[in-house]
């Protein structure tokens, strides 16, 4: 019985000296960014999320890239009769850790039905992006060349 009741108060004890601490837990905080026009903008027309922390250069630097249908880039005649847009892809480079503040964000704009076919690491600290976009039977391909500095 004694072995019983040394161990109900064992964890009597650690349940009391845990709840507190999960009571002071992290919450979630809501903040309203609707103000923020351009976020705003990118956010509601994201298309596709192409690649997401993808590592370059031994996980030196991460890629985000992120499809987005973009009616700013689209020229009033483009796509006659109809309400189709054109897209943009968003590309962040950033080097490993947190220092967003160092990451450089690109945007390739104005593009019919776009695909990045890959992302490869150019000579430090530049990266290779080959995208096709285009008409079903007029599709091009280039290649650009983005820097992380």
């Amino acid at each position: 019985m004694k072995k019983y009741l040394n161990r109900n108060m064992a964890i009597t004890l650690v349940l009391a000296f845990n709840v507190p601490l999960f009571s002071f837990a992290q919450q979630v905080k809501l903040k309203d960014l609707t103000e923020d026009s351009k976020a705003n903008y990118f956010f509601a027309n994201i298309q596709n999320v192409e690649f997401l922390s993808y590592p370059l250069f031994e996980r030196a630097l991460f890629i985000n890239a992120i499809l987005i249908y973009d009616s700013e880039a689209t020229p009033a005649d483009y796509f006659e009769g109809t309400d189709e847009v054109l897209s943009s892809i968003l590309i962040s480079i950033r080097p490993d850790g947190d220092y967003y503040t160092e990451s450089k964000l690109y945007k390739l704009e104005g593009l019919e039905n776009p695909k990045i076919l890959a992302i490869q690491e150019g000579v430090f600290p530049d990266v290779i992006v080959e995208v096709e976009y285009g008409k079903k039977n007029k599709r091009k391909t280039e290649r650009v060349r983005l820097t992380s500095e």
